[in-house]
């Protein structure tokens, strides 16, 4: 573990020891540097961890699911299995901001990633990913929103069968959302389209 946190900080001691020639003198250096920029980093990741998760809907941001989506692709290269992204889309979601607000439309988005949340085994895990400016059956998964109405899950060995139960379960629930009879009662009726497609396990980014 020492030996990882020093590679961390390696950078930093370089440049502390920069022309230093005293073998003594690089030695307290070194020391000095790695306790500077190994305490520096004990503040520091506790909150880069913390912005990869969404606070609106406690899945992951832009970032964490990207992250999530490389190191899932490279153990599925490894083991053959095959990687599945799920887009959603929840639809006439933009009247609810104009006639309602943008607080009732947080609540929708809150309400909704409960919902895929719970739409996936408690094994599983949930992401949002990152909001973009507005203008704009037994899987394993991830999940994450992109832009203000968008959200996608990423689902290990799961066949159409599977993907199809998961969108059928998802589309069932909405109904169930606490804010939805608000919204049928403002003649909003929010829906979801969704589709799939495989994941590239060279370029899961692309």
């Amino acid at each position: 573990e020492l030996k990882a946190r020093y590679k961390t900080g390696r950078t930093h001691v370089r440049r502390a020891l920069y022309n230093v020639k005293d073998p003594k003198e690089r030695s307290m250096k070194r020391k000095a540097a790695f306790i500077a920029a190994d305490s520096l980093m004990q503040e520091v990741a506790p909150i880069i961890e913390k912005a990869k998760i969404d606070p609106l809907t406690e899945l992951n941001t832009k970032e964490g699911f990207k992250e999530i989506l490389a190191l899932e692709a490279a153990k599925a290269k490894l083991s053959s299995e095959q990687l599945r992204l799920l887009f959603i889309d929840l639809n006439n979601f933009k009247p609810v901001n104009d006639t309602l607000g943008h607080d009732v439309g947080d609540k929708v988005i809150a309400q909704f990633a409960a919902l895929i949340k719970a739409s996936m085994r408690p094994t599983d895990v949930a992401g949002r990913v990152e909001e973009q400016p507005e203008e704009e059956e037994e899987t394993n998964g991830h999940a994450g929103r992109f832009g203000g109405d968008e959200f996608m899950i990423l689902l290990k060995n799961a066949d159409d069968i599977a993907v199809d139960s998961f969108f059928k379960r998802l589309s069932a629930r909405l109904p169930t959302m606490p804010i939805y009879q608000t919204l049928v009662g403002n003649g909003i009726n929010v829906t979801m389209s969704a589709g799939a497609t495989h994941v590239d396990l060279d370029h899961p980014n692309d």
